[in-house]
Protein backbone atom coordinates (compact mmCIF):
# COMPACT_ATOMS: atom_id res chain seq x y z
CA UNK A 1 0.00 0.00 0.00
CA UNK A 2 1.00 3.21 -0.88
CA UNK A 3 0.96 6.67 1.33
CA UNK A 4 0.46 10.28 -0.16
CA UNK A 5 3.24 12.60 0.60
CA UNK A 6 2.44 16.25 2.49
CA UNK A 7 4.43 18.84 2.97
CA UNK A 8 4.11 21.22 6.27
CA UNK A 9 5.05 24.57 6.35
CA UNK A 10 5.38 27.09 9.04
CA UNK A 11 5.95 30.94 9.70
CA UNK A 12 6.17 33.29 12.36
CA UNK A 13 9.82 32.81 13.91
CA UNK A 14 12.97 32.72 12.42
CA UNK A 15 14.11 29.05 13.03
CA UNK A 16 11.88 26.31 13.48
CA UNK A 17 12.29 22.63 15.39
CA UNK A 18 9.93 19.95 14.52
CA UNK A 19 8.84 16.74 16.55
CA UNK A 20 8.41 13.15 15.99
CA UNK A 21 12.41 13.07 14.60
CA UNK A 22 11.58 15.70 11.58
CA UNK A 23 14.52 17.84 12.34
CA UNK A 24 14.22 21.61 11.28
CA UNK A 25 13.31 24.14 8.83
CA UNK A 26 10.53 25.69 7.83
CA UNK A 27 8.92 23.31 5.71
CA UNK A 28 9.13 19.50 6.23
CA UNK A 29 7.57 16.67 4.05
CA UNK A 30 5.41 13.64 5.93
CA UNK A 31 4.37 10.39 4.62
CA UNK A 32 1.85 9.71 7.25
CA UNK A 33 0.23 5.58 7.35
CA UNK A 34 -2.16 6.96 10.10
CA UNK A 35 -3.62 10.32 11.70
CA UNK A 36 -1.24 12.56 13.38
CA UNK A 37 -0.30 15.55 15.32
CA UNK A 38 2.33 17.55 14.26
CA UNK A 39 4.26 20.05 16.74
CA UNK A 40 6.48 22.83 15.51
CA UNK A 41 8.31 25.11 17.64
CA UNK A 42 9.62 28.46 16.72
CA UNK A 43 12.46 30.85 17.68
CA UNK A 44 12.58 34.29 17.20
CA UNK A 45 15.75 36.45 16.70
CA UNK A 46 15.46 36.99 20.43
CA UNK A 47 15.48 33.64 21.95
CA UNK A 48 11.94 33.82 22.06
CA UNK A 49 10.22 30.59 21.73
CA UNK A 50 6.20 29.60 20.69
CA UNK A 51 4.43 26.25 18.99
CA UNK A 52 1.98 25.49 17.00
CA UNK A 53 0.17 21.95 16.17
CA UNK A 54 -1.32 20.76 13.37
CA UNK A 55 -3.64 17.73 12.78
CA UNK A 56 -3.44 15.54 9.91
CA UNK A 57 -6.03 12.74 9.52
CA UNK A 58 -5.23 10.33 7.01
CA UNK A 59 -8.72 8.60 5.03
CA UNK A 60 -8.06 4.65 4.52
CA UNK A 61 -8.35 4.35 0.60
CA UNK A 62 -11.91 2.46 -0.49
CA UNK A 63 -12.18 -1.01 -2.02
CA UNK A 64 -13.92 -1.99 -4.82
CA UNK A 65 -14.90 -5.46 -6.14
CA UNK A 66 -16.64 -7.19 -8.91
CA UNK A 67 -19.71 -8.91 -7.01
CA UNK A 68 -21.89 -9.83 -10.10
CA UNK A 69 -22.29 -10.05 -13.67
CA UNK A 70 -25.24 -10.77 -16.34
CA UNK A 71 -24.01 -11.37 -19.65
CA UNK A 72 -26.49 -9.84 -22.80
CA UNK A 73 -28.85 -11.15 -24.02
CA UNK A 74 -27.76 -11.82 -27.99
CA UNK A 75 -25.12 -11.01 -29.40
CA UNK A 76 -24.65 -6.98 -30.03
CA UNK A 77 -26.88 -6.33 -27.58
CA UNK A 78 -26.02 -3.65 -24.78
CA UNK A 79 -28.31 -5.38 -21.86
CA UNK A 80 -25.68 -6.71 -19.87
CA UNK A 81 -24.48 -5.34 -16.66
CA UNK A 82 -21.86 -5.72 -13.51
CA UNK A 83 -22.38 -4.99 -9.91
CA UNK A 84 -19.68 -3.06 -8.14
CA UNK A 85 -19.97 -3.82 -4.60
CA UNK A 86 -18.00 -3.37 -1.24
CA UNK A 87 -19.14 0.36 0.49
CA UNK A 88 -18.61 4.16 0.65
CA UNK A 89 -20.25 6.95 -1.68
CA UNK A 90 -18.33 8.58 -4.02
CA UNK A 91 -17.81 8.48 -8.28
CA UNK A 92 -17.96 5.80 -10.65
CA UNK A 93 -16.16 5.65 -13.46
CA UNK A 94 -15.73 2.49 -16.39
CA UNK A 95 -14.37 1.99 -19.28
CA UNK A 96 -14.35 -0.77 -22.24
CA UNK A 97 -16.89 -1.38 -25.56
CA UNK A 98 -19.06 1.13 -23.79
CA UNK A 99 -17.88 3.20 -21.05
CA UNK A 100 -19.21 5.26 -18.64
CA UNK A 101 -19.49 7.25 -15.33
CA UNK A 102 -21.75 8.16 -12.13
CA UNK A 103 -20.97 10.54 -9.65
CA UNK A 104 -22.26 10.64 -6.06
CA UNK A 105 -23.33 6.90 -5.81
CA UNK A 106 -23.57 4.40 -3.08
CA UNK A 107 -21.96 1.08 -3.14
CA UNK A 108 -22.93 -1.03 -4.65
CA UNK A 109 -24.01 0.00 -7.39
CA UNK A 110 -25.20 -1.96 -10.80
CA UNK A 111 -23.51 -0.13 -14.40
CA UNK A 112 -26.06 -1.35 -16.60
CA UNK A 113 -26.13 -1.38 -20.48
CA UNK A 114 -23.13 -3.06 -21.10
CA UNK A 115 -22.45 -4.65 -24.11
CA UNK A 116 -19.87 -7.59 -24.53
CA UNK A 117 -16.40 -7.13 -23.43
CA UNK A 118 -13.79 -6.46 -20.82
CA UNK A 119 -14.41 -3.14 -18.29
CA UNK A 120 -12.03 -1.61 -16.11
CA UNK A 121 -13.64 0.36 -13.20
CA UNK A 122 -12.12 2.71 -11.18
CA UNK A 123 -13.78 4.65 -7.65
CA UNK A 124 -12.78 7.63 -5.84
CA UNK A 125 -14.35 8.52 -2.39
CA UNK A 126 -15.83 11.78 -0.96
CA UNK A 127 -12.38 12.16 0.34
CA UNK A 128 -10.95 12.21 -2.97
CA UNK A 129 -9.02 8.65 -2.08
CA UNK A 130 -9.21 5.93 -4.88
CA UNK A 131 -9.51 2.66 -4.85
CA UNK A 132 -7.41 0.18 -6.49
CA UNK A 133 -9.16 -0.15 -10.08
CA UNK A 134 -10.21 -3.81 -11.24
CA UNK A 135 -11.27 -5.59 -14.12
CA UNK A 136 -14.82 -7.53 -14.97
CA UNK A 137 -15.84 -9.40 -18.09
CA UNK A 138 -19.43 -10.00 -19.79
CA UNK A 139 -19.80 -11.87 -22.83
CA UNK A 140 -22.43 -12.70 -25.42
CA UNK A 141 -24.22 -15.69 -25.63
CA UNK A 142 -22.42 -18.50 -27.47
CA UNK A 143 -19.79 -16.24 -27.82
CA UNK A 144 -16.91 -17.33 -30.27
CA UNK A 145 -13.46 -19.19 -28.30
CA UNK A 146 -11.10 -16.97 -27.33
CA UNK A 147 -8.57 -16.14 -29.48
CA UNK A 148 -4.75 -18.34 -28.44
CA UNK A 149 -1.84 -16.42 -28.60
CA UNK A 150 0.83 -18.35 -30.22
CA UNK A 151 3.30 -17.01 -27.80
CA UNK A 152 1.84 -18.44 -24.80
CA UNK A 153 0.44 -16.87 -21.13
CA UNK A 154 4.11 -15.00 -20.82
CA UNK A 155 6.87 -14.02 -23.23
CA UNK A 156 10.16 -11.82 -22.58
CA UNK A 157 12.17 -9.69 -25.07
CA UNK A 158 15.15 -7.62 -24.38
CA UNK A 159 15.69 -4.27 -23.42
CA UNK A 160 15.98 -2.07 -26.43
CA UNK A 161 13.91 -4.34 -28.61
CA UNK A 162 10.20 -5.51 -29.55
CA UNK A 163 8.14 -8.69 -29.39
CA UNK A 164 5.43 -9.96 -31.77
CA UNK A 165 1.90 -11.24 -30.83
CA UNK A 166 0.35 -13.09 -32.72
CA UNK A 167 -3.66 -14.18 -32.78
CA UNK A 168 -4.73 -17.47 -33.83
CA UNK A 169 -7.50 -15.34 -35.73
CA UNK A 170 -6.28 -14.03 -39.16
CA UNK A 171 -8.66 -11.27 -38.66
CA UNK A 172 -11.90 -9.70 -36.60
CA UNK A 173 -9.26 -9.15 -33.93
CA UNK A 174 -9.60 -6.48 -31.71
CA UNK A 175 -6.14 -5.90 -29.56
CA UNK A 176 -5.80 -3.98 -25.93
CA UNK A 177 -3.60 -1.93 -27.90
CA UNK A 178 -6.93 -0.88 -30.23
CA UNK A 179 -4.81 -2.85 -32.92
CA UNK A 180 -6.76 -4.83 -35.09
CA UNK A 181 -4.15 -6.85 -37.25
CA UNK A 182 -3.19 -10.47 -36.48
CA UNK A 183 0.33 -9.50 -34.83
CA UNK A 184 1.04 -6.68 -33.25
CA UNK A 185 4.59 -5.53 -31.97
CA UNK A 186 5.25 -4.22 -28.03
CA UNK A 187 8.29 -2.52 -26.99
CA UNK A 188 7.30 -2.26 -23.17
CA UNK A 189 6.13 -4.64 -20.34
CA UNK A 190 2.91 -4.89 -19.72
CA UNK A 191 0.03 -7.20 -20.12
CA UNK A 192 -1.85 -7.70 -23.54
CA UNK A 193 -5.24 -9.19 -24.30
CA UNK A 194 -6.79 -9.55 -27.42
CA UNK A 195 -10.43 -10.67 -28.30
CA UNK A 196 -11.96 -11.41 -31.25
CA UNK A 197 -15.52 -10.69 -33.08
CA UNK A 198 -17.33 -13.30 -35.18
CA UNK A 199 -18.93 -11.74 -38.84
CA UNK A 200 -22.13 -11.58 -36.88
CA UNK A 201 -20.57 -9.49 -34.13
CA UNK A 202 -20.59 -12.27 -31.61
CA UNK A 203 -17.67 -11.41 -29.38
CA UNK A 204 -15.23 -13.99 -27.82
CA UNK A 205 -13.85 -13.97 -24.57
CA UNK A 206 -9.86 -12.12 -24.23
CA UNK A 207 -6.69 -13.54 -23.79
CA UNK A 208 -4.38 -12.35 -21.93
CA UNK A 209 -0.29 -12.54 -22.37
CA UNK A 210 2.10 -11.15 -20.10
CA UNK A 211 5.17 -9.53 -21.55
CA UNK A 212 8.23 -9.42 -19.53
CA UNK A 213 11.85 -7.98 -19.95
CA UNK A 214 14.90 -10.25 -19.97
CA UNK A 215 17.90 -9.40 -17.72
CA UNK A 216 20.81 -8.01 -19.70
CA UNK A 217 23.44 -10.28 -19.30
CA UNK A 218 26.28 -9.08 -17.14
CA UNK A 219 29.46 -9.65 -19.74
CA UNK A 220 33.21 -9.63 -17.67
CA UNK A 221 36.10 -9.37 -18.98
CA UNK A 222 39.66 -9.76 -18.27
CA UNK A 223 39.82 -5.65 -18.28
CA UNK A 224 43.18 -4.31 -18.63
CA UNK A 225 45.92 -5.68 -20.06
CA UNK A 226 49.40 -5.32 -20.87
CA UNK A 227 51.65 -6.87 -23.37
CA UNK A 228 54.90 -6.15 -25.38
CA UNK A 229 55.20 -4.99 -28.98
CA UNK A 230 54.69 -8.42 -30.71
CA UNK A 231 53.26 -10.71 -27.94
CA UNK A 232 49.95 -12.15 -28.31
CA UNK A 233 47.37 -11.06 -25.86
CA UNK A 234 44.72 -13.02 -24.78
CA UNK A 235 41.09 -11.86 -24.00
CA UNK A 236 38.48 -13.26 -22.14
CA UNK A 237 34.85 -13.00 -21.91
CA UNK A 238 32.10 -14.70 -19.62
CA UNK A 239 28.88 -14.14 -18.63
CA UNK A 240 26.63 -15.10 -21.97
CA UNK A 241 26.76 -18.12 -24.20
CA UNK A 242 27.68 -16.62 -27.42
CA UNK A 243 30.48 -13.51 -28.32
CA UNK A 244 31.71 -11.23 -31.00
CA UNK A 245 34.45 -9.21 -30.70
CA UNK A 246 35.50 -6.17 -32.60
CA UNK A 247 38.53 -4.71 -34.21
CA UNK A 248 38.68 -8.35 -36.02
CA UNK A 249 39.14 -10.21 -33.30
CA UNK A 250 36.48 -12.82 -34.25
CA UNK A 251 34.44 -14.73 -31.97
CA UNK A 252 34.19 -16.32 -28.70
CA UNK A 253 34.63 -16.37 -25.39
CA UNK A 254 38.62 -16.32 -25.74
CA UNK A 255 40.66 -14.56 -28.32
CA UNK A 256 43.86 -13.96 -29.44
CA UNK A 257 44.90 -10.86 -30.61
CA UNK A 258 48.52 -9.15 -31.67
CA UNK A 259 48.03 -5.34 -31.59
CA UNK A 260 50.69 -2.87 -32.39
CA UNK A 261 49.28 -0.01 -31.07
CA UNK A 262 47.00 0.45 -27.70
CA UNK A 263 43.56 -0.51 -28.38
CA UNK A 264 40.29 -1.22 -26.56
CA UNK A 265 38.27 -4.04 -27.81
CA UNK A 266 34.17 -3.90 -27.39
CA UNK A 267 33.00 -7.99 -27.07
CA UNK A 268 28.94 -8.30 -27.41
CA UNK A 269 27.52 -11.27 -25.24
CA UNK A 270 24.09 -12.83 -26.82
CA UNK A 271 22.59 -14.54 -23.75
CA UNK A 272 20.37 -17.89 -24.68
CA UNK A 273 17.06 -15.41 -24.78
CA UNK A 274 19.24 -13.45 -27.30
CA UNK A 275 19.78 -10.84 -25.42
CA UNK A 276 22.96 -8.46 -25.81
CA UNK A 277 24.89 -6.76 -23.09
CA UNK A 278 28.91 -5.74 -23.85
CA UNK A 279 31.93 -5.64 -22.24
CA UNK A 280 35.16 -4.24 -23.12
CA UNK A 281 39.47 -5.08 -22.70
CA UNK A 282 41.79 -2.53 -22.43
CA UNK A 283 44.91 -3.62 -24.13
CA UNK A 284 48.13 -1.40 -23.47
CA UNK A 285 51.04 -2.20 -26.05
CA UNK A 286 54.58 -1.56 -24.33
CA UNK A 287 57.10 -0.65 -26.82
CA UNK A 288 60.51 -2.41 -26.80
CA UNK A 289 63.47 -0.53 -25.25
CA UNK A 290 66.32 -0.14 -27.86
CA UNK A 291 68.81 -2.08 -26.38
CA UNK A 292 72.42 -0.44 -28.03
CA UNK A 293 75.96 -1.95 -27.58
CA UNK A 294 79.37 -0.15 -29.01
CA UNK A 295 80.50 -1.13 -32.91
CA UNK A 296 82.08 -4.45 -33.67
CA UNK A 297 85.92 -4.05 -32.50
CA UNK A 298 89.38 -6.13 -32.57
CA UNK A 299 91.37 -7.30 -30.15
CA UNK A 300 94.47 -9.11 -29.75
CA UNK A 301 94.47 -12.97 -28.62
CA UNK A 302 94.72 -13.47 -24.69
CA UNK A 303 93.88 -9.90 -24.14
CA UNK A 304 90.35 -8.91 -22.63
CA UNK A 305 87.66 -6.73 -24.05
CA UNK A 306 84.85 -4.83 -22.41
CA UNK A 307 81.82 -4.70 -23.74
CA UNK A 308 78.84 -2.31 -22.82
CA UNK A 309 74.83 -1.49 -23.45
CA UNK A 310 72.50 1.49 -22.70
CA UNK A 311 68.61 1.51 -23.30
CA UNK A 312 67.25 -0.85 -20.71
CA UNK A 313 67.05 -1.91 -17.15
CA UNK A 314 68.71 -5.30 -16.91
CA UNK A 315 71.09 -6.91 -19.53
CA UNK A 316 71.52 -10.24 -20.08
CA UNK A 317 74.64 -11.97 -22.21
CA UNK A 318 75.30 -15.04 -24.03
CA UNK A 319 78.30 -17.06 -24.43
CA UNK A 320 78.84 -17.16 -20.78
CA UNK A 321 78.93 -13.16 -20.89
CA UNK A 322 77.38 -12.80 -17.47
CA UNK A 323 74.73 -10.11 -16.56
CA UNK A 324 75.05 -6.19 -16.57
CA UNK A 325 75.56 -3.41 -18.73
CA UNK A 326 79.37 -3.19 -18.52
CA UNK A 327 81.17 -7.05 -18.63
CA UNK A 328 84.76 -8.15 -19.30
CA UNK A 329 85.20 -10.91 -21.63
CA UNK A 330 88.48 -13.10 -22.80
CA UNK A 331 87.45 -15.06 -26.05
CA UNK A 332 89.84 -17.23 -27.95
CA UNK A 333 88.42 -16.69 -30.96
CA UNK A 334 86.07 -14.59 -33.02
CA UNK A 335 82.76 -14.04 -31.35
CA UNK A 336 79.37 -12.69 -31.41
CA UNK A 337 78.00 -11.66 -27.84
CA UNK A 338 74.10 -11.19 -28.15
CA UNK A 339 72.93 -8.50 -25.60
CA UNK A 340 69.06 -9.01 -24.30
CA UNK A 341 68.09 -6.17 -22.26
CA UNK A 342 64.76 -5.93 -20.38
CA UNK A 343 62.62 -3.08 -19.38
CA UNK A 344 60.55 -1.80 -16.28
CA UNK A 345 57.80 -3.20 -18.04
CA UNK A 346 59.07 -7.07 -18.67
CA UNK A 347 59.69 -5.89 -22.75
CA UNK A 348 62.76 -7.22 -23.78
CA UNK A 349 64.52 -6.41 -26.51
CA UNK A 350 68.81 -7.22 -28.38
CA UNK A 351 71.32 -5.75 -30.14
CA UNK A 352 74.76 -8.14 -30.98
CA UNK A 353 78.96 -7.16 -30.40
CA UNK A 354 81.20 -9.08 -33.04
CA UNK A 355 84.56 -9.21 -31.38
CA UNK A 356 87.27 -10.03 -33.60
CA UNK A 357 90.27 -12.09 -32.11
CA UNK A 358 93.40 -11.65 -33.99
CA UNK A 359 95.96 -14.45 -33.30
CA UNK A 360 99.34 -13.01 -31.85
CA UNK A 361 102.37 -12.91 -34.49
CA UNK A 362 104.52 -16.03 -34.44
CA UNK A 363 108.05 -15.41 -33.16
CA UNK A 364 111.39 -17.32 -32.90
CA UNK A 365 114.98 -16.33 -31.57
CA UNK A 366 118.42 -18.54 -33.43
CA UNK A 367 119.90 -19.78 -31.66
CA UNK A 368 116.64 -21.28 -29.92
CA UNK A 369 119.48 -23.09 -26.53
CA UNK A 370 121.76 -21.27 -24.58
CA UNK A 371 123.06 -24.24 -22.57
CA UNK A 372 125.99 -24.09 -20.31
CA UNK A 373 127.87 -21.10 -21.25
CA UNK A 374 130.90 -20.56 -19.23
CA UNK A 375 131.34 -17.48 -17.27
CA UNK A 376 134.92 -16.50 -17.89
CA UNK A 377 136.33 -16.48 -21.34
CA UNK A 378 132.79 -16.70 -23.46
CA UNK A 379 132.39 -14.79 -26.33
CA UNK A 380 129.61 -12.71 -27.15
CA UNK A 381 126.75 -14.03 -29.28
CA UNK A 382 124.25 -12.37 -31.45
CA UNK A 383 121.11 -13.10 -31.81
CA UNK A 384 118.14 -13.17 -34.54
CA UNK A 385 115.04 -12.70 -34.22
CA UNK A 386 112.91 -13.73 -36.69
CA UNK A 387 110.39 -11.65 -38.45
CA UNK A 388 112.88 -9.49 -37.97
CA UNK A 389 112.39 -5.72 -36.50
CA UNK A 390 111.71 -6.60 -33.23
CA UNK A 391 113.43 -5.86 -29.88
CA UNK A 392 115.51 -8.44 -27.35
CA UNK A 393 115.43 -7.45 -23.86
CA UNK A 394 117.06 -9.00 -20.66
CA UNK A 395 120.24 -8.66 -18.82
CA UNK A 396 123.48 -8.86 -20.30
CA UNK A 397 121.86 -8.14 -23.93
CA UNK A 398 123.00 -5.11 -25.84
CA UNK A 399 120.91 -4.83 -29.64
CA UNK A 400 120.88 -8.18 -30.53
CA UNK A 401 123.98 -9.15 -29.25
CA UNK A 402 124.16 -10.92 -25.84
CA UNK A 403 127.43 -10.84 -23.35
CA UNK A 404 127.90 -13.27 -20.35
CA UNK A 405 130.76 -11.82 -19.72
CA UNK A 406 128.58 -8.43 -18.56
CA UNK A 407 126.59 -10.30 -16.47
CA UNK A 408 129.12 -10.50 -13.65
CA UNK A 409 127.71 -13.34 -12.10
CA UNK A 410 126.47 -17.35 -12.80
CA UNK A 411 122.95 -18.42 -12.90
CA UNK A 412 119.70 -18.97 -15.63
CA UNK A 413 119.07 -15.20 -17.09
CA UNK A 414 115.60 -15.04 -19.60
CA UNK A 415 115.99 -13.10 -22.50
CA UNK A 416 112.90 -12.07 -24.84
CA UNK A 417 112.21 -11.12 -28.49
CA UNK A 418 109.26 -8.60 -28.38
CA UNK A 419 108.15 -8.37 -31.90
CA UNK A 420 104.77 -6.01 -32.99
CA UNK A 421 102.97 -6.94 -36.00
CA UNK A 422 101.27 -4.13 -38.29
CA UNK A 423 98.02 -5.00 -36.41
CA UNK A 424 98.88 -3.89 -32.86
CA UNK A 425 99.40 -7.46 -31.67
CA UNK A 426 102.54 -8.42 -29.93
CA UNK A 427 104.48 -11.89 -29.88
CA UNK A 428 107.16 -12.90 -27.69
CA UNK A 429 109.76 -15.29 -27.64
CA UNK A 430 112.18 -16.56 -24.70
CA UNK A 431 114.96 -18.33 -24.69
CA UNK A 432 116.95 -19.28 -20.77
CA UNK A 433 120.72 -18.93 -21.50
CA UNK A 434 122.95 -21.01 -18.21
CA UNK A 435 125.80 -19.68 -17.35
CA UNK A 436 128.16 -21.76 -15.21
CA UNK A 437 131.76 -21.46 -13.65
CA UNK A 438 133.58 -23.42 -16.11
CA UNK A 439 137.05 -22.95 -14.22
CA UNK A 440 135.78 -24.42 -11.11
CA UNK A 441 134.85 -27.73 -12.74
CA UNK A 442 138.38 -28.31 -15.17
CA UNK A 443 139.53 -32.08 -14.28
CA UNK A 444 142.26 -31.88 -12.42
CA UNK A 445 142.69 -35.72 -11.04
CA UNK A 446 145.35 -37.25 -8.77
CA UNK A 447 147.61 -39.87 -9.77
CA UNK A 448 146.19 -42.28 -7.85
CA UNK A 449 142.19 -41.91 -8.21
CA UNK A 450 140.30 -44.37 -10.64
CA UNK A 451 136.64 -43.60 -12.12
CA UNK A 452 135.56 -46.52 -13.88
CA UNK A 453 133.58 -47.34 -16.35
CA UNK A 454 134.12 -44.19 -18.14
CA UNK A 455 131.57 -43.35 -19.78
CA UNK A 456 129.05 -45.40 -17.99
CA UNK A 457 125.02 -44.99 -17.08
CA UNK A 458 124.91 -43.47 -13.77
CA UNK A 459 126.51 -46.46 -12.24
CA UNK A 460 130.23 -46.67 -11.45
CA UNK A 461 133.10 -47.51 -8.76
CA UNK A 462 135.72 -45.44 -7.77
CA UNK A 463 139.24 -45.95 -5.99
CA UNK A 464 141.77 -43.33 -4.11
CA UNK A 465 139.59 -40.82 -2.73
CA UNK A 466 140.95 -40.63 1.21
CA UNK A 467 138.33 -42.34 4.07
CA UNK A 468 136.31 -40.54 5.64
CA UNK A 469 136.42 -37.64 3.26
CA UNK A 470 133.08 -35.70 1.76
CA UNK A 471 132.62 -35.15 -1.91
CA UNK A 472 130.46 -33.76 -4.27
CA UNK A 473 129.05 -34.52 -7.76
CA UNK A 474 127.99 -31.43 -9.87
CA UNK A 475 126.59 -31.59 -13.33
CA UNK A 476 127.77 -28.97 -16.23
CA UNK A 477 126.09 -26.14 -14.76
CA UNK A 478 127.25 -26.37 -11.72
CA UNK A 479 124.70 -27.49 -10.06
CA UNK A 480 125.22 -30.16 -7.38
CA UNK A 481 123.04 -33.53 -7.91
CA UNK A 482 124.83 -36.11 -5.50
CA UNK A 483 126.72 -35.45 -2.32
CA UNK A 484 128.38 -37.52 0.77
CA UNK A 485 131.46 -39.13 2.53
CA UNK A 486 133.94 -41.63 1.42
CA UNK A 487 133.99 -44.50 3.90
CA UNK A 488 136.58 -46.27 1.96
CA UNK A 489 139.40 -45.31 -0.15
CA UNK A 490 139.95 -48.98 -2.01
CA UNK A 491 136.75 -48.89 -3.53
CA UNK A 492 133.56 -46.75 -3.30
CA UNK A 493 130.11 -48.08 -5.75
CA UNK A 494 128.65 -44.63 -6.79
CA UNK A 495 124.66 -44.80 -8.01
CA UNK A 496 122.89 -41.68 -9.96
CA UNK A 497 119.59 -41.20 -11.63
CA UNK A 498 120.33 -38.39 -14.33
CA UNK A 499 119.78 -37.42 -17.48
CA UNK A 500 122.97 -38.24 -20.42
CA UNK A 501 125.70 -35.77 -20.53
CA UNK A 502 128.98 -34.31 -18.69
CA UNK A 503 129.47 -34.68 -14.90
CA UNK A 504 132.27 -34.04 -12.53
CA UNK A 505 133.44 -35.45 -9.36
CA UNK A 506 135.09 -33.77 -6.33
CA UNK A 507 136.67 -35.18 -3.95
CA UNK A 508 139.67 -35.55 -1.90
CA UNK A 509 142.63 -37.74 -2.57
CA UNK A 510 146.28 -37.69 -1.87
CA UNK A 511 145.57 -35.00 0.83
CA UNK A 512 144.63 -32.56 -2.31
CA UNK A 513 141.67 -31.72 -3.66
CA UNK A 514 140.77 -33.52 -7.02
CA UNK A 515 138.37 -33.47 -9.96
CA UNK A 516 137.47 -36.05 -12.29
CA UNK A 517 135.32 -35.26 -15.37
CA UNK A 518 133.09 -38.47 -16.14
CA UNK A 519 130.08 -38.97 -19.45
CA UNK A 520 126.87 -40.29 -18.30
CA UNK A 521 125.51 -41.96 -21.57
CA UNK A 522 121.85 -43.54 -21.20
Amino acid sequence: MSWDTLELSATGADSFTWDNGLGSGTTITVVPSSSMVYEVTGTDGNGCVNSDQVTVTVNLNPTISVSSTQNPSSCNASDGFITIGSGGTGNLEWTGPISGSVNNVTLPFITSGLGSGSYTFSFTDANGCAAQNISGTIVDPNSPDEPLISQGDTISFCQGQSVDLTSSYVSGNTWSTNELTQTISVSTVGSYSVYYTDPSGCVSAEAFIEVVESAPSNINTNGNVSICLGEDATLNASGASNYVWDNGAGSGASVTVSPSANTTYVVTGIDANGCQAQGEVSLVVNSLPVVTTAADFSICSGSTASLSAIGASSYSWDNNGGNGSNISVSPNMTTTYTVTGTDVNGCTNTDEIIVTVIPLPTVSITPSTLDTICFSGAESISLTGNPSGGAFYGPGVSGNVFDPGSLGTTGAFTIDYVYSGSNGCVGVSSLEAVIVSCLSLSETIADDLILSPNPNNGIFSVSGLTENSDFSIFDATGRIVLSGTIHSSKSSKFLINVETGIYFLHGISGGKQTVVRFVVNN
